[in-house]
């Protein structure tokens, strides 16, 4: 009788186990194109802080990196979006730098971060953001760090200024060649 027993346990363990992987794989089915779709329209949004007249977006990948080609109604190419990520004094930060076509920042959004609330969290914030605006290559730089160097890093938060700092010029530095040589997308 407890043989009999454990058969038909194990086989209604076996049964409801099945059914519910099933049911987990049809929510998913249904679920999927709806989170897709939502991922497609955040990352819409986002461009479109960075090049407001943007209407077509092309997706390529550049070395490790995903970035993405940003074009107005005309096709004219505006810019470069790439997405990177550096290690801040918290973490890892993620950033998107968008770049334009004569190689400057168009603009620099934090993602996601794990510094320090009220000191390296400052690094999301648009007054630290909005000094990398406009600049070049060469200026990516905290003004302590050296002559040239453009960026005013957060009172007791210089290392993740820095890491910020480091990775939109690496972000920079992966569109340079194309960005000031003028190749089109093809090229990457």
């Amino acid at each position: 009788m407890k043989t009999k027993e454990r058969v038909a346990g194990v086989v209604i363990l076996v049964v409801v186990t099945l059914t519910a992987g099933f049911l987990l794989s049809q929510v998913y089915a249904v679920a999927s194109p709806r989170i897709e779709e939502q991922k497609r329209k955040e990352k819409e949004n986002l461009c479109q802080e960075i090049f407001p007249e943007g209407k077509k977006m092309e997706d390529v990948q550049v070395g490790q990196l995903p970035v993405t080609i940003v074009y107005d109604q005309a096709g004219v190419k505006l810019g470069q979006i790439v997405q990177n990520r550096v290690t801040g004094y918290g973490g890892e930060i993620f950033l998107l730098v968008g770049v334009d076509t004569e190689g400057k920042i168009r603009k620099v959004k934090v993602l996601q971060h794990n510094e320090t609330p009220g000191l390296g969290a400052r690094v999301a914030q648009g007054s630290f953001l909005k000094q990398f605006d406009q600049l070049t290559l060469e200026q990516l730089y905290l003004k302590t760090e050296r002559p040239e160097g453009k960026i005013d890093a957060i009172s007791g938060a210089t290392i993740s200024s820095r890491a910020i700092a480091e990775g939109v010029r690496k972000a920079l530095n992966l569109l340079a060649p194309t960005e000031k040589s003028g190749s089109s997308e093809k090229d990457l």
